[in-house]
């Protein structure tokens, strides 16, 4: 083999092995890139749900609150509710016994006249 018969496979190789390397430390720090994009996007989703999990616990919370407020307002309602038939019991048997009052005075008035 001549010197530049030599020369052309010794610059053909060292460019074959640049190259070989280069690809194979591109493709290492490609695959860390793809890795590192994974892990923050795995971050964002995590925070996303820790944000969405304490404002579903906080709805949950509230829900709970106001059923126990409905349930209170409920028991008022129909505690209202026998105070106001008891009241219009009372009213029934007092106008009754205005009329019946009337009534009388009515027919003392007659007596009397």
């Amino acid at each position: 083999m001549d010197a530049g018969t030599a020369q052309v496979v010794m610059t053909t190789l060292l460019t074959m092995g640049s190259g070989i390397s280069g690809w194979a430390v591109g493709r290492r720090k490609r695959n860390n890139d793809f890795l590192t994009e994974q892990q923050e996007s795995i971050e964002l989703l995590t925070e996303s749900n820790k944000r969405m999990v304490a404002r579903f616990t906080e709805v949950v919370a509230e829900v709970v609150e106001l059923r126990n407020e409905n349930t209170s307002l409920r028991c008022e309602v129909n505690r209202v509710k026998q105070e106001l038939e008891t009241l219009s019991g009372e009213h029934r048997r007092m106008k009754h016994t205005v009329a019946e009052l009337q009534r009388r005075v009515n027919e003392w008035r007659r007596v009397e006249a």
